[in-house]
């Protein structure tokens, strides 16, 4: 069962899809991420980061950017990847882990900009 004191609210998961984006030089403080938790295991939040936008880069490769069903899997794909960096690979294991997911690619989708900066995080990763 999911630790619901764990999870942050799907508009924070999405807020980190869309800072995927940009460059930055660490994790944002407001809160303690994945990025922070690895970097007390010795990789700096900069490698950690690196992991993840990799990890990310690897999700949506092939991703037609003028397909929705095409972009709509690269969503989900993103979305499971960046949950699962944060929480654990065990976080699929949970029951719970298929709404968790829905939920926050239903906050993603909450209108035009939430699609247009998905699409601007994949032109950025194709980039890099």
């Amino acid at each position: 069962m999911l630790n619901s004191n764990r999870i942050p609210p799907a508009a924070s998961a999405a807020e980190l899809l869309r800072d995927l984006g940009v460059a930055r030089s660490g994790p944002s403080t407001a809160r303690k991420s994945g990025a922070e938790s690895k970097a007390g295991e010795g990789a700096s939040n900069s490698e950690a980061m690196r992991d993840l936008r990799g990890r990310i880069a690897r999700s949506v490769e092939g991703v037609d950017l003028d397909d929705a069903a095409s972009v709509a899997r690269a969503r989900q794909a993103a979305i499971r990847e960046i949950l699962l960096w944060e929480f654990g690979d065990r976080l699929s294991e949970d029951p719970e882990f298929g709404a968790l997911q829905d939920a926050v690619e239903a906050a993603m989708q909450s209108g035009r900009i939430g699609t247009e900066r998905f699409l601007d995080m994949v032109r950025a990763l194709r980039k890099n």
